[in-house]
């Protein structure tokens, strides 16, 4: 398998040469930094064969950093349907999310962004674990493949992410090579950084987007003033366009057509948008006092919105500052209340990723859910344990930050002086000038509220229907199996039965007295379904004796059948393919009132060892049957070859008479003695045409890789 890949790798090498260079230098830098280095033969010898994997080499390329090329080893290729992967452990889940770790980086007004250089290739592999990580590369096709050993983790082992946070890191500012652990260098830079995905400007402390990195195709299509098709635009912009009609590769409408082009000046324009990095900007935030956070959400028809704003003071003056943002497509019923949910999930990441303590928060909405409660709430237990109805305000909609993001009107803002980037100005005010309302205000709601009637009572089911009986005596035998259980109902109402095995010490209460069940309750049906998939579809008695050890359920095998029978998944592994209709006998198999062996079917069995003198010697019996009845003619074949083949087809005749047409396999014996045949009578040589066979005779072979065509003679030799 790893030298299939190789080949393969070294035919895309071929086709790029400066790849190709690249490679080579990358695996010479590797054996130079001792992160591999080529086996030794004592070390091949020292080798336990059991744990040896070799791991396909391949080569990776980020398109924003096409100088730099990264060596991987695919350690989910699979040999025999088993991975490196599947031998080792990938451990719990360390990631910190990319929003925690942006948040944390806005916190404070110094920011640091470094980078581990072969992060993974810095953790040592232990020398008994080495021999798992071989794998093998060449200078030159013509070249022997040549076997390296890994000595440090790799890129795709499912191990590695976990084992990175382990390693130790060490913070060089001048650039040297820390002889432990991991180095990060530190150097000035003036220019941008990227971090996650964001651009950051160091000079001017800001947060921008950059689209020069979108795929050329488009570029050209936001550029473009040309009708787009459907197909075109829903590769980039599926709102509104999805459901509008349009055949794929058609022009979109005008309607859509005006959307469009203000969706592209509005993504022409993101590229000049810059939010501050630093959330408290000149402050410490340990020096931080009564900090609160503001949450806003809204929502449209379009998407529903959350904004959340820090407020904390400064000198007496209050101060905002956005924190995060987040929006959602959604077309169900009940928007605002949806909105909720996302607010509330909003504010927890927030807060959970911040190091800083907030002393209050406050939820502005719209009015529904501030007068209604938490009753029409979709998901109500999730919003209780996080919030309280105390937290939820009412702001009008014109002071509603999230009011921008799902009511564009004339299009978003994109000045850094708009409110959505300040924060709204009633929070830099004292807060008994906010216009917050009441949270519980149940006015103009009637017509959002629904009526709930809730019934509940018990059922009781008698076990037996009396009125299915018509004489006294079939209800006493029909009831007659309920006394025998020795049936009883224990501390929570569940009926059981008495057995044998009370006195048991080890057995349990359950199988003690199992749970009495009926076999026809669909509860029961299901019940049983699950044993059934829980034991993975195995024998019926498997199921019954697990199930036996806890309940108790009349006539269980009958239902575990039944269970059986309609399991998708063992019917398909019980099904049997129907064999294919045979076809009608060829006409040399039926033909009647003709000379015996007129339609001669031959073949050789043995070999047979045969005593000559003191020594065991081999011998073929040539089998001639006819194909109409089945009558057989044995003749002993000294050997396999043509000339011997011959003589048994002469006694044959000469015992039986010339046949019409011999049928055989595609045996080389019987194609020379075919071919013999063919040359005698072309050569129109009488005399031997007549001691051999006459000239009626011919021969038909079965096609190659077809024995079922001789069944006639194949069935005779078994």
């Amino acid at each position: 398998m790893a030298l299939r890949r190789l080949k393969a790798l070294e035919k895309r090498l071929i086709k790029k040469p400066v790849l190709e260079a690249k490679v080579k230098d990358q695996v010479a830098e590797y054996e130079r930094k001792g992160y591999a280095h080529r086996i030794t033969p004592e070390e091949l010898q020292a080798t336990d064969s059991s744990k040896v994997w070799y791991l396909p080499l391949g080569v990776v390329q980020n398109p924003k950093k096409p100088d730099k090329l990264e060596l991987i080893w695919d350690a989910r290729a699979q040999v025999g349907g088993i991975s490196f992967n599947d031998m080792l452990l990938k451990g719990p889940d360390l990631l910190v999310a990319l929003m925690s770790v942006l948040l944390r980086f806005r916190q404070k007004n110094i920011a640091i962004v470094g980078d581990i250089r072969e992060m993974f290739h810095q953790i040592r592999i232990r020398e008994e674990d080495k021999q798992s990580q071989l794998f093998i590369f060449r200078q030159h096709p013509e070249l022997a493949p040549q076997i390296f050993v890994m000595d440090v983790a790799t890129f795709g082992a499912t191990c590695s992410p976990i084992s990175a946070p382990t390693a130790e890191v060490v913070i060089n500012t001048g650039g040297t090579e820390a002889p432990n652990g991991v180095c990060m260098n530190l150097e000035k830079s003036l220019g941008s950084e990227r971090v996650l995905s964001l651009i950051w400007s160091p000079t001017e402390d800001v947060f921008t987007f950059d689209l020069s990195n979108l795929k050329d195709e488009i570029k050209e299509l936001i550029e473009s003033t040309k009708t787009p098709t459907k197909r075109q635009v829903l590769r980039i912009y599926t709102a509104k366009f999805w459901r509008s009609g349009t055949d794929w590769d058609e022009p979109i409408s005008e309607e859509l057509l005006e959307k469009w082009l203000s969706w592209c000046e509005y993504m022409q324009r993101l590229g000049k948008v810059a939010v501050p990095r630093c959330i408290f900007k000149g402050m410490n935030i340990s020096d931080l006092k009564d900090v609160e956070a503001h949450l806003f959400v809204d929502a449209s028809e379009v998407a529903c919105a959350a904004v959340l704003y820090l407020r904390y003071g400064n000198n007496g003056k209050p101060k905002c500052a956005l924190v995060a943002a987040k929006t959602k497509p959604l077309s169900v019923p009940r928007l605002e209340l949806q909105t909720a949910m996302l607010g509330t999930r909003l504010m927890d990441s927030v807060l959970r990723s911040l190091d800083i303590r907030v002393t209050e928060r406050f939820f502005g909405q719209i009015r529904l859910l501030c007068s209604a409660g938490y009753g029409l709430i979709a998901d109500p237990g999730e919003i209780l344990t996080s919030t309280s109805l105390d937290e939820w305000h009412y702001v009008p909609s014109k002071l509603n930050n999230a009011d921008t993001a799902t009511k564009w009107k004339d299009g978003p803002s994109f000045d850094p002086t708009n409110t959505w980037f300040t924060a709204p100005e009633f929070l830099r005010e004292a807060r008994d000038q906010w216009p917050l309302q009441p949270a519980l205000n149940r006015t103009e709601t009637e017509a959002e509220l629904r009526s709930v009637f809730l019934f509940h009572g018990t059922v009781s089911e008698p076990l037996l229907d009396v009125s299915r009986f018509s004489n006294w005596h079939r209800l006493l035998r029909a009831a007659a199996p309920l006394y025998r259980l020795s049936a009883f109902i224990d501390e929570s109402g569940v009926v059981r039965m008495n057995s044998r095995i009370v006195a048991q010490p080890t057995v349990s209460y359950d199988t003690k007295f199992p749970i009495l069940l009926p076999r026809k309750h669909p509860a029961v049906y299901l019940l049983t379904e699950s044993y059934h998939q829980r034991y993975q579809h195995g024998n019926g008695e498997t199921v019954c004796n697990k199930m036996r050890q806890r309940l108790h359920v009349s006539g269980l095998r009958v239902l575990i059948h039944r269970v059986s029978k309609q399991c998708l998944i063992c019917r398909v592994k019980k099904a049997v393919p129907h064999p294919p209709m045979m076809a009608a006998l060829p006409e040399t198999r039926v033909t009647g009132m003709i000379r015996p062996f007129t339609h001669t079917g031959v073949d050789y069995f043995g070999p047979i060892l045969v005593k000559q003198g003191r020594c065991l010697v081999k011998r073929w019996v040539a089998l001639f049957t006819y194909l109409t009845v089945r009558a057989v003619h044995l003749e002993i074949v000294h050997s396999l070859s043509t000339q011997s083949c011959v003589m048994a087809i002469r006694r044959f005749v000469a015992r039986r008479g010339s046949p019409e047409t011999f049928y055989s396999d595609n045996g080389t014996n019987f194609l020379g003695a075919s071919n013999l045949l063919a040359k005698q009578i072309q050569d129109i040589h009488e005399d031997c045409a007549v001691t051999f066979t006459n000239t009626n005779t011919s021969s038909i072979f079965n096609p190659p890789l077809a024995p079922h065509m001789g069944g006639s003679w194949e069935r005779m030799v078994q």
